[in-house]
């Protein structure tokens, strides 16, 4: 298989973007926060990953913080 975003046989990267209101950034955090600290365990580069979501998603709930007061 070939295409523009191959890293390797096995491993495809992709880039996108969305929004996210400030309202849901609350829960979108949460449920990441929960996931990691539910984490049943297995592949190690999953858990590295969720630990990275859960490092943004807490950027985001500090600046929806900082921005509203």
């Amino acid at each position: 298989m070939t295409g523009d975003n191959e890293t390797d046989g096995n491993e495809w990267e992709y880039s996108f973007s969305w929004t996210i209101t400030s309202s849901s950034v609350l829960p979108f955090y949460s449920s990441i926060k929960k996931s990691l600290d539910n984490w049943p365990g297995g592949d190690p580069v999953e858990q590295e990953i969720l630990s990275e979501m859960h490092k943004q998603a807490y950027q985001m709930l500090i600046e929806r913080s900082f921005r509203e007061g």
